[in-house]
Parts: structure tokens; C-alpha cells; sequence
């Protein structure tokens, strides 16, 4: 169902795929690498990559390392895909991510739940599965962050926070450092703030064209009054996908920096995870998914509608200069 992460490793990998016979594990471990992304990875072309011609390359130090430093040369190899969705597991159970995008590092030190919580009147509340946490403004402007698309059950979560904010008069959904998750939740959270049903955007796993159904109202409680998104650039997968869905909406806008710019995913029916000779675990997106505009947001992001920069500095004196933004455009003083 479209989920952004480590899957069920242990599941069989292509039969195209199998062990090479006669070789030296470390060289073993790199040709089923090369190939399963040279197989399923959908933005080869999309990026520009030379993925076969980095297949010389790579092999001659995978024969002249004989398997001494197998970890880093798959290290090195994944990383050429510039991936934030492209993941090692180490024997030992260790994950490694080979690639983090610029954004993610820019943004790393730049939002703080702790200066948000400055700006609530009465502090936060969380809800009972700790997914949203949510207080008001003040001037009747709502606060909501979203931690995660994942797992089943972030929608109910939306539910109980939105009843528990009652009639205030417009919101602030903050998707900033949010981890992704599960595109079925996403639509679902969606179907929370729209009055009539929207289509749903296409994918495509393995090449093949897929689409939604019609993203549906739904929920007991339904905000269409004015919303701001908060996105920085560690807003990633289905949290860019949500942001993009959302800025969509007559009554939405984006406030923040571009987010992380990562597309890519996965599905039931394919799952991306491979077991190397070695016992090492790689996954390696199989799906390419597409903003309502029909493009992927893979390296690119999801654009603000209006660019707010922060920083570590602001942090450090107790401000969240988005935050601020939002509620100036929601009309609303503000209080630290």
C-alpha cells in the first residue's frame, strides 16, 4: 500500500536476482545490488545517472577488497542514487542510510517542538496514540503537528484532536520533521479537510501506470476553514505528498522552505528488499510517485507558497519564525 521504509526484508528477491555462482562474497553482494537497482529503481533516467557504467568501476574495487569492505563500497554504490528512500541493514541490525538529502541537513537543527510549545495557550495535548500533538494559539487559531503518516489509525487520531480543539476559527497543520509514512493514510487525513471529493493522484510501480481511487470527504469533523501547512526540509515522502495534496485546497497555504524532495516508495506487490549473500539487507524504492500536477517531487520538493527561512540561532532565542508567519496570516497576534 505504498509505504516509505524498511519493509519485510526477508521477502525472496527476483528469481533475475539470484546469488552469482563462484565468486567471491563481496563481489557476490555487489552484483545482486547493482542489479536489483538496475532492475527496479525508477529514477535512473528521471536523474541522469550512468548506472551501467558505474558497474565497472564499482566491481573492480568489489574483486581487488575481496570482500574486506563490503559495507562501504555498498555504502558508496547506493548513495550514487541520491536517494533519501534507499536504506542498508547491517548483519547485525544496524541501518544505514547511504544518501540524506541537502535539505534534510540543512533543516536538521532548525525546528524545535520545545519553542513551539512556547506558543500555546495552556500548553499541548497529545492524542492517545501520541501521533498529534495539538493546542490552541490563541485568538482561536488551532495548532496541530503531524509526527507521522503511519501506522493505520492516524486518521481516528486527527479525529480525536480536532474534536478535542473544538470551534476554533482556522488552524495550523504543522508538517515540518515528519517521517512519512503510508500514502492510504495520507488520503484518509485528507478527506478531514476537503467539502467534495478530489482525484486522487497517479504512481507507478515498476513502470506501470497506477492510480487512486477518488480521495473522499470523510470524518466526523471536517476543517475547511483557513489552514497554513508548516514544511521544512525534513517534511519527506508521504509527508511531501500530503503537502502537496493540501496546497492543492482554496483555504491551504504553505507556509516553511521546500521539503526534502523524496518520491520514491514502495508497494505490497513490491516491496524492494533484498537479502545479499552476505546477510546485509538492501532496500531500494520500486515506486515513483507523482504530485497532483501529474510530477514527481523526487530531489525537487514540494515549494512553499510563501518562504520562510529559520535557523538554529532563532531556536536558540526561543523563536519559530515560520510559526510566527503562519499566524500573522491567519490574522492572529502572537505570544511567546
Amino acid at each position: 500500500m505504498s509505504v516509505f521504509g524498511f519493509g519485510n526484508c526477508g521477502s525472496p528477491p527476483r528469481s533475475a536476482l539470484r546469488r552469482p555462482m563462484g565468486t567471491d562474497a563481496g563481489v557476490a553482494d555487489f552484483e545482486m545490488a547493482w542489479a536489483a537497482v538496475d532492475a527496479v529503481y525508477p529514477y535512473l533516467g528521471y536523474k541522469g545517472i550512468a548506472w551501467r557504467a558505474l558497474h565497472w568501476s564499482y566491481r573492480l574495487r568489489a574483486v581487488a577488497e575481496r570482500g574486506a569492505e563490503t559495507l562501504p563500497l555498498l555504502t558508496g554504490l547506493l548513495a550514487e542514487l541520491r536517494d533519501g528512500h534507499v536504506f542498508l541493514r547491517t548483519r547485525c541490525g544496524t541501518a544505514v542510510a547511504p544518501y540524506v538529502p541537502p535539505r534534510m541537513l540543512r533543516d536538521r537543527r532548525t525546528f524545535c517542538r520545545k519553542v513551539v510549545r512556547r506558543y500555546l495557550a495552556g500548553g499541548p495535548r497529545l492524542t492517545s496514540g501520541g501521533r498529534f500533538e495539538y493546542g490552541v494559539l490563541g485568538e482561536g487559531v488551532g495548532y496541530l503537528y503531524v509526527s507521522a503518516f503511519e501506522p493505520a489509525g492516524v486518521a481516528a487520531e486527527l479525529d480525536e484532536a480536532l474534536a478535542g480543539l473544538g470551534d476554533v476559527r482556522s488552524l495550523v497543520v504543522d508538517n515540518r520533521s515528519s517521517v512519512g509514512g503510508n500514502r492510504a493514510e495520507v488520503y484518509r487525513v485528507l478527506g478531514r479537510f476537503i467539502a467534495a471529493p478530489v482525484p486522487g493522484p497517479e504512481w507507478y510501480t515498476l513502470g506501470k501506470r497506477r492510480r487512486w481511487p477518488v480521495i473522499e470527504p470523510e470524518g466526523p469533523i471536517r476543517c475547511t476553514r483557513p489552514v497554513v501547512v508548516l514544511a521544512n526540509g525534513l517534511t519527506f515522502s508521504a509527508a511531501e505528498l500530503f503537502t502537496d495534496l493540501m496546497a492543492q485546497l482554496p483555504n491551504v497555504t504553505v507556509v516553511g522552505e521546500t521539503t526534502g524532495g523524496g518520491s520514491g516508495g514502495c508497494d505490497d506487490d513490491a516491496t524492494g528488499d533484498y537479502v545479499l549473500p552476505s546477510g546485509i539487507e538492501i532496500k531500494i524504492p520500486t515506486v515513483d510517485g507523482r504530485r497532483a500536477d501529474g510530477t514527481p517531487w523526487e530531489t525537487v520538493g514540494v515549494e512553499p507558497d510563501v518562504r520562510v527561512a529559520q535557523t538554529e540561532q532563532d531556536l536558540r532565542a526561543g523563536r519559530d519564525r515560520q510559526l510566527e508567519r503562519a499566524l500573522e496570516l491567519l490574522g492572529a497576534g502572537v505570544r511567546r
